[in-house]
Formats: C-alpha cells, sequence, structure tokens
C-alpha cells in the first residue's frame, strides 16, 4: 500500500515538473513547440488527469490505474522515439510541422521579408538541448523510465493481488 501511493506522489510530481517546464520554456524562452511536442504536451497532461482522477475515484482498482498509466505511456514513448527519430533523421515526417509561408512571395525581398518573420516550428530541427539531448530525447528518457517503474510496480501490485486472492481461497 505504501509502495502505490509514492509510486503515484513521485508519478505525478514528475508529470507536473515536466508540464511546467515545457510551458516555463514556451513562455519565458519563447521556445515554440511543434505538432509533434504539443501532441507530447496533451498526453503527458492527459497523464496527469488520469493519475488525479484515479487518486480520487479509483483508489482499490490499483491494477486498472497502472494500466491506463501505462497504456499512456507507452504511447509518449513511441511518439517520443518517433520525434527523435525525426530530429535525428531517422524517420520521414508524416505529420505537417512546417509552414508554407513565403512560397507566395513575388519578390526576393518579399520572400526574404517572409523567411526572417517566420517563426521555425519544424519538429526536424529541436529548438532546445541540454547536454546532447533534445526535448524529445528527455521525454522518450522519462517516459521510458516511467514505464519501467510503472511495470515493476504492477507486477508487485499483481503478485499481491494474487497471494490475497489464494489465501482467500484457503
Amino acid at each position: 500500500m505504501i509502495l502505490q501511493k509514492n509510486y503515484f506522489s513521485l508519478n505525478l510530481f514528475l508529470i507536473v515538473i515536466t508540464i511546467l517546464f515545457s510551458f516555463f520554456l514556451e513562455y519565458i524562452f519563447e521556445i515554440l513547440p511543434c505538432k509533434i511536442c504539443l501532441y507530447q504536451r496533451y498526453l503527458w497532461v492527459g497523464l496527469a488527469v488520469i493519475l488525479l482522477f484515479s487518486t480520487f475515484f479509483l483508489k482499490k482498482l490499483v491494477l486498472i490505474k497502472i494500466s491506463l498509466v501505462s497504456i499512456n505511456l507507452i504511447i509518449l514513448l513511441l511518439l517520443g522515439i518517433y520525434h527523435s527519430g525525426i530530429e535525428l533523421g531517422y524517420f520521414n515526417n508524416i505529420i505537417k510541422c512546417s509552414i508554407n509561408s513565403g512560397f507566395d512571395a513575388n519578390s526576393i525581398e518579399e520572400l526574404d521579408k517572409a523567411i526572417r518573420n517566420s517563426v521555425n516550428n519544424d519538429c526536424a530541427f529541436p529548438k532546445f538541448k541540454y547536454l546532447g539531448f533534445s526535448l524529445a530525447n528527455m521525454s522518450s528518457l522519462l517516459s521510458l523510465f516511467l514505464l519501467i517503474f510503472n511495470l515493476i510496480v504492477f507486477k508487485k501490485e499483481l503478485t499481491s493481488y494474487n497471494e490475497k486472492k489464494s489465501r482467500a481461497n484457503h
């Protein structure tokens, strides 16, 4: 029971820090997220909502909570790997991230002005790196860490549940 409480608290803490950090980068440092970054952010927010909702309404259904969190983390991990692969040139992006502004320019001056006034929002170019890791890399690593942690807790909870069930039958 102590593991469950700490597990969900740690998850929620890390997720809230991740969400706040993404908003901090966007609004304080004006690093605009690309579409895939926004999708990842929505999944992180969704994960926080699942954890908050399950804390208040699914108190007894620990295995369902952990399953919902695991599914969300798997999707986050896959999206993070895909995004990192796009940044590294391993995958072609199937999600249109860049803007076609400036292609209707009639002169070099208009094209120059359009390029200078446009914002690079292409998913293939990381806008922030720390120790060589882009935000997509960090998101992938965090979701992988949380997924592994989640699966370990899931296994322990499942074992505990089966032990209680077998004791009740005997």
